[in-house]
C-alpha cells in the first residue's frame, strides 16, 4: 500500500499539482472553527505546491452583518465568496435554510 505522503511526493517530485477546491460555510477571515480548520488545510496543500480554490459564505458566520470580498486571494488560495441567506441560528430550521442556501450558491460558484 503506497502511503499518502509517498503519492504527494511522487505527484510533486514528477512535477504535477492537483487543483483543489475546498467548499465551506466559512472561511478566513471568519473565526468558525471550520474557517480556521479550511484555512489551515488550504494554506498547507499551498505550501505542498497545489493550486487552492476556496467557495464560502460572503457572510460571516458568528455575525453575518459582516460581508467579505466577492473574491479574493489570500496566501495563494483563490477564495470566492457567494450570497447566502441570514436567517440567523435561533433555530434549527433557521440554520439549515442557511447551509443549504451557501451549499446551493457554492454550487453556482463551483460551475466555472
Amino acid at each position: 500500500m503506497v502511503s499518502e505522503l509517498n503519492w504527494e511526493t511522487a505527484l510533486l517530485g514528477a512535477g504535477l499539482s492537483m487543483d483543489i477546491l475546498l467548499l465551506n460555510q466559512a472561511f478566513y477571515p471568519d473565526v468558525a472553527a471550520t474557517a480556521q480548520y479550511a484555512a489551515d488545510l488550504a494554506v498547507k496543500l499551498v505550501e505542498r505546491g497545489h493550486r487552492v480554490t476556496v467557495i464560502a459564505s460572503r457572510r460571516g458566520y458568528a455575525d453575518p452583518r459582516l460581508t467579505y470580498a466577492w473574491s479574493e486571494k489570500w496566501r495563494g488560495i483563490q477564495i470566492l465568496r457567494c450570497p447566502t441567506s441570514v436567517f440567523g441560528k435561533g433555530a434549527r430550521w433557521r440554520r439549515a435554510l442557511d447551509f443549504s442556501s451557501s451549499c446551493e450558491g457554492g454550487v453556482e460558484k463551483g460551475s466555472f
